[in-house]
Order: C-alpha cells, then sequence, then structure tokens
C-alpha cells in the first residue's frame, strides 16, 4: 500500500473523495469547486493546486487534522 507521503495530490484526494462516498460533482459542489477544475486535480493534469483550494477540498471532505496535513504536504511536492 502507498503511503500518504508518497501519494500524489490527486490520488491522495481520490482516495478520500471515494472514502467520503462522494462523485466528482458532489465534492466539487460542496467545495464550490468546479467539476473540471477537480477533475483535472485528480488526474494530475495541474500538479499544484492553490493553497485556498486545498483548504477548501479538506474542509468539504471532512478531513482529520493528520489528514489535512498529508494533503497540504502533497499538495507542495512537486511533480
Amino acid at each position: 500500500m502507498t503511503t500518504g507521503s508518497s501519494q500524489s495530490f490527486g490520488d491522495l484526494l481520490r482516495r478520500h473523495r471515494l472514502a467520503a462516498g462522494l462523485t466528482q460533482e458532489e465534492l466539487a459542489a460542496q467545495a464550490g469547486l468546479s467539476v473540471r477544475g477537480l477533475s483535472d486535480l485528480e488526474r494530475g493534469a495541474r500538479l499544484v493546486p492553490r493553497r485556498e483550494t486545498v483548504q477548501l477540498l479538506a474542509e468539504a471532505l471532512q478531513l482529520s487534522a493528520a489528514e489535512r496535513t498529508r494533503l497540504e504536504a502533497a499538495a507542495r511536492q512537486r511533480g
């Protein structure tokens, strides 16, 4: 199994979304983001999300402090 520190942001985001039982459309609506933007993040088409975007996603997913920290760390990784 891949650890949070070695997972890409997109992979980690998708894992959290699926664990929450949300579609891309549902998560995008809850976070106030576009479905296209969310899809781009999950696919890795957009590699470095904005800090505000990560915060919106973490809140919409109701992540724990540890999960939020891992998601933020993955967002800062390049490539």
